[in-house]
């Protein structure tokens, strides 16, 4: 998984704006990262002044799993999670949990790409 100081090093060496994490069953290895590497990556992030994009559809599927990324740093965590995989597969409907600074920006892209789930599943 995302080892945290070499995250630090990468933003030390390059000019990134954001991380993309699955911490919770990343496929295919189904791994789990603890509660203190979230915690790691999460402070790396906020000394960097860099954006985190959490993909946690399959964490509630994890029972007792570790607090998301999100948990250390709602800041700057762009949490994506869905209904799909934890209820009805054909229930084609998750959601987005952004902090305010990135509302505008993500209203705009939901616009621009027009997703939606469809009517009648809906």
């Amino acid at each position: 998984g995302l080892i945290p100081e070499a995250l630090d090093e990468a933003c030390r060496l390059s000019d990134i704006r954001a991380v993309f994490v699955q911490p919770s069953v990343i496929n295919p290895t189904a791994t789990l990262m603890d509660a203190s590497r979230r915690e790691q990556i999460a402070a790396v992030a906020r000394k960097h002044d860099i954006a985190i994009i959490e993909n946690d559809v399959l964490g509630p599927l994890v029972e007792g799993r570790p607090p998301a990324v999100a948990a250390f740093a709602p800041e700057r965590t762009l949490y994506v999670t869905s209904f799909t995989k934890i209820t009805v597969p054909g229930l084609r409907i998750g959601y987005l949990a952004v902090p305010d600074r990135y509302v505008a920006a993500v209203a705009n892209r939901h616009l621009v790409s027009n997703w939606m789930a469809t009517p009648m599943v809906a």
